[in-house]
């Protein structure tokens, strides 16, 4: 969920590099950023149980020995529960 390659193209062609015009842009996030986001979205949706759901999934990946993706998430819920009250869900 966390890791970002390069664009995808769609379709029977998918197999080959997408083309890319004059005003094509890749859009490329630190792992900071993807954390923030990630808590930022799960907070926004979830509201105070974000943290909770963030470690849950930590400690599934931990589970299956994806030491990086268990500190990933547990910063995701450290970064969901350091978020002022008004990102909580609509």
């Amino acid at each position: 969920m966390l890791h970002c390659s390069a664009p995808v193209a769609h379709g029977a062609s998918s197999a080959r590099r997408p083309r890319r015009g004059p005003t094509d842009r890749i859009m490329t996030i630190t792992l900071e950023q993807a954390i923030e986001i990630h808590a930022k979205a799960l907070r926004y949706r979830h509201g105070l149980k974000a943290p909770r759901m963030a470690r849950e999934k930590a400690a599934q990946l931990g589970s299956i020995g994806d030491r990086e993706g268990l500190a990933v998430w547990i910063k995701v819920a450290e970064a969901a529960e350091a978020l002022p009250a008004e990102t909580l869900s609509h």
